[in-house]
């Protein structure tokens, strides 16, 4: 049985160019690995043997939850790691180190890709059912009791959170499995920056000023956009909702001849030393504070944010200071300009009631109606 299901593994997996090792279950010995295993991360593999601290530990969490995210490095928010996902008998483990990783493009049928695509669109169709059903409900009323407007405001505002929080899981489900597909295309990365950060700043709901500093010369990079809208708008939705009253927001897009630095820093409520080091994990959500105080969200935007970076062969780093606030710095190859470059604008983010903004920013944005 076991030798079944590793020739399926294997298979999957063989036309990855991430880091991945087949262990088996019961003592954590290699079954499996691919060269980039071998050649890419020799931390990860020493010597044919799979060489991590805290394996007990591991077997342990994976037993209970069948999927653990293990960081490599002591350095806070800033070390690569590894995703560990039980598969019955043999456990599969994914190192997220590589530089400029893409994706396998395997696909699992209606258990993988297709699958996630499939619950993803159903999700959508229910949402927008909601959503349009309680508008017309809203119209045939016709009142104008504030109590009844907030309630319907506040079933719209659940729907595009449930949304956003499917599509983000489907996007890393996709990424540890190696079916994730990059749709790149040639991007204007200042007015993608630009758009995207005006748009945000326009429908929220207690505006929060945003100081734009963007090159004047046009810089460009190959880069699927809308993994790269997603990650910026996770990025300003934590600035956004942690900054104090009065603080504003620096957005700045710098670049040297191979990459582009897009920095975002807020004078918010800052992270604590203690949780710094686990930000980028998936599924990791505390408040600021530490307080015990309900988890304010899923835990994936930061994860998101890593994964747009390493897919277009840069990284995310993070500095912070409790009750100071937070730097957020994502760097992304840089390509050279053509004619056929997309375009974002700020009027598509602001008119379409499901664009990326909306979505993304539903926490703390006027919902379209």
């Amino acid at each position: 049985m076991i030798e079944e299901l590793l020739g399926k593994l294997k298979n999957i997996y063989s036309k990855s160019e991430m880091p991945v090792v087949l262990l088996d279950a019961a003592n954590f010995e290699v079954l499996w690995s691919n060269d980039k295993a071998k050649t890419d991360r020799p931390t990860f593999m020493r010597n044919g043997a799979f060489d991590i601290a805290g394996r007990d530990d591991i077997v342990a969490r994976l037993n209970r939850h069948g999927t653990f995210y293990y960081r490599l490095a002591p350095f806070p928010a800033m070390s690569d790691g590894v995703m560990f996902i039980k598969n019955g008998d043999i456990i599969v483990a994914i190192s997220d180190s590589t530089e400029g990783l893409t994706s396998s493009g395997s696909s699992f049928g209606m258990d993988g890709m297709d699958g996630m695509d499939f619950f993803t669109g159903i999700m959508r169709n229910g949402i927008d059912g909601i959503t349009l059903s309680s508008q017309s409900i809203e119209r045939m009323i016709d009142t104008d009791v504030a109590e009844i407007d907030r309630l319907f405001g506040n079933i719209r505002r659940s729907s595009y959170k449930i949304l956003r929080n499917v599509q983000n899981t489907t996007l890393l489900s996709k990424y540890v499995t190696g079916s994730l597909i990059l749709k790149k295309q040639n991007c204007n990365v200042n007015e993608l920056c630009g758009a995207i950060c005006l748009a945000a700043q326009s429908i929220c709901k207690n505006p929060i000023k945003i100081n734009l500093t963007l090159p004047y010369e046009e810089v460009a990079s190959e880069i699927d956009v809308r993994l790269a809208e997603r990650a910026l708008l996770n990025i300003l939705l934590n600035s956004m909702l942690y900054t104090r009253d009065g603080n504003e927001i620096d957005v700045t897009l710098s670049h040297t001849s191979s990459q582009i630095m897009l920095t975002i820093k807020d004078k918010g409520a800052g992270i604590k030393s203690c949780n710094l080091a686990h930000v980028k994990e998936p599924y990791f959500s505390c408040e600021p504070a530490d307080d015990g105080g309900t988890r304010p969200g899923l835990g994936l935007g930061l994860s998101i944010a890593s994964i747009f970076c390493h897919l277009h062969g840069g990284v995310l780093l993070i500095d912070s200071e409790f009750g100071e606030g937070t730097s957020v710095a994502m760097s992304i190859k840089k390509t050279i300009s053509h004619d056929d470059m997309f375009m974002a604008s700020i009027a598509d983010y602001v008119t379409d009631a499901f664009s990326p903004v909306y979505v993304e920013m539903s926490d703390i944005c006027e919902i379209p109606y």
